[in-house]
């Protein structure tokens, strides 16, 4: 289970890294710099949103030790 909430965790610390510097990029207008493209990876939001979500499910999936 460690392993599998590691990973899901690992995939949402990326996801909110994104968020955060889009929200920094437009309050310091900088949302169209050449460079703001690199930073908010927007090519790889949809690749980790499924990575996420595999994550998930093997979280999941993986059987619970204590209820």
């Amino acid at each position: 289970m460690t392993c599998a909430l590691k990973n899901l965790q690992t995939r949402l610390d990326i996801l909110n890294d994104i968020v955060t510097a889009q929200n920094v990029l437009a309050e310091m207008e900088l949302a169209d710099h050449p460079v703001a493209a690199a930073l908010l990876e927007r090519d790889r939001i949809k690749t980790i949103l499924m990575a996420a979500a595999d994550a998930y499910d093997d979280l999941i999936a993986t059987k619970q030790f204590c209820r």
